[in-house]
């Protein structure tokens, strides 16, 4: 285990905590200049922050999502962490009903995961896809495509969720 003075742990908590009510100042502010916070905005903030536990990268930011509760993703530490994972990529999906969150799917794993579940404690090395600015929030990473065009993603889980099975339409083949 890595030691910290206390000194700089203060500095670091300080920090942090001020991030966090910074974020909560943002939510909760109506103006027409800044776009509320929603879960998945404030995702992309997480791969730049560190956790002890890797679950905290999805439970920490719950409870200043501006997009209400989200009861299906209440934290529970019993969970492994996959299964967190797992059943955030899946709210995500059908919360949103778009596919947006796939594009934090790297080849980079450090967890056994489907390919469609983001490996959460992978994301602060490198971003596999070009990233574009979110409108108003000037976050550095933000959704880089939208796979469904604005249309509703029509898509089914498999296997005790494990399995994402998606509509879709061929446009061109390669060959």
């Amino acid at each position: 285990m890595k030691h910290v003075d206390d000194a700089k742990f203060r500095r670091i908590i300080t920090y942090r905590y001020n991030e966090l009510q910074n974020l909560k100042e943002r939510r909760d502010k109506s103006s027409h200049n800044t776009a509320p916070l929603d879960l998945f905005h404030l995702i992309n903030m997480v791969p730049t922050y560190e956790a002890t536990d890797p679950r905290d990268k999805i439970y920490a930011i719950l409870s200043i999502a501006h997009d209400g509760r989200h009861e299906a993703l209440r934290p529970n530490y019993e969970l492994p962490v996959e299964d967190v994972y797992l059943r955030f990529a899946s709210h995500m999906i059908t919360q949103h009903n778009n596919l947006d969150i796939l594009g934090y799917c790297f080849l980079k794993r450090n967890l056994p995961l489907p390919s469609w579940v983001a490996d959460w404690t992978q994301m602060a090395s490198s971003f596999a896809l070009p990233r574009r600015n979110l409108d108003n929030l000037h976050f550095p990473m933000a959704p880089p495509y939208d796979a469904c065009r604005g249309r509703a993603a029509n898509v089914e889980f498999l296997n005790e969720g494990r399995t994402l099975v998606v509509k879709g339409l061929v446009l061109d083949v390669v060959s």
